[in-house]
């Protein structure tokens, strides 16, 4: 009998799933990427650029179907005076989106939200995703909706410190299909504590997933995490207290 072997180089699967990252503090949504699941045909209508970054989203895009939500961020790229791309960028082309969204931030502890938006004609039974956290994982308290179980390091040789597994609990663990331009949705809030995460920078990325996989693939992150108001709120005291010290340097000098 005469074997032959051939090798063969990795087969790079294409991603089912992306990221989309929010927060309280901002009024836009950082989309998942420009075909993060891959490009449409050059023959599929409508053009679309593959290159052009995703435009931020209104929150209430999220749930719009992706075909509806170009007049719905439009209109909003027009109110809040975002640059507009020509030709748009192509859409994410992914079955499911997850949003994360953080909540709460506070002394000592915080909260995001997680919603599973499912856009395929998949149903999802029995989902899980695998949540890695490099920052923020020691922190995490517990899901509400869900069932969130870190996973031990002693099960990976002390090799991973970060990852919690999620899954739905009765009743919330069937991600169904898209139906008439509705999408399945799932969510729930998931509380963390301060306590083991000294010096946490939650709204400035910590608070964000670093990785995350959906029934074992892994999902596309955004390309950018939304900026803060936070730092606004804290200079803008100082501002003020400059500009009225220049009011009395003016009537000093005018005196």
């Amino acid at each position: 009998m005469q074997v032959t072997c051939n090798i063969t180089g990795e087969v790079k699967r294409i991603p089912t799933c992306c990221l989309s990252f929010s927060n309280y503090n901002n009024d836009s949504i950082s989309p998942c990427r420009t075909c993060a699941c891959g490009c449409p045909q050059a023959s599929q209508p409508p053009v679309c650029s593959t290159n052009a970054s995703a435009m931020l989203l209104p929150f209430g895009a999220l749930t719009l179907a992706p075909v509806n939500r170009t007049n719905q961020i439009l209109a909003w790229a027009g109110l809040t005076h975002k640059p507009v791309p020509n030709p748009l960028p192509c859409p994410d082309n992914c079955g499911v989106n997850i949003n994360w969204h953080i909540v709460s931030d506070y002394s000592k502890g915080w909260s995001a939200r997680m919603t599973l938006l499912n856009w395929s004609n998949v149903t999802y039974p029995d989902w899980y995703a695998v949540v890695e956290m490099d920052k923020a994982y020691p922190g995490l308290q517990q899901a509400y909706s869900f069932n969130a179980t870190k996973v031990p390091a002693a099960l990976t040789n002390n090799t991973i410190n970060n990852t919690f597994i999620l899954q739905g609990l009765p009743g919330l663990n069937y991600l169904i299909a898209e139906q008439n331009l509705t999408s399945g949705k799932l969510q729930s809030i998931l509380s963390f504590t301060k306590g083991p995460t000294p010096g946490i920078e939650v709204m400035l990325g910590d608070g964000y997933p670093t990785k995350l996989w959906f029934n074992g693939d892994e999902c596309v992150l955004p390309e950018f995490i939304p900026t803060s108001a936070a730092t606004m709120r804290i200079t803008a005291p100082t501002i003020l207290m400059s500009a009225l010290v220049s009011v009395i340097a003016v009537f000093v000098m005018l005196g």
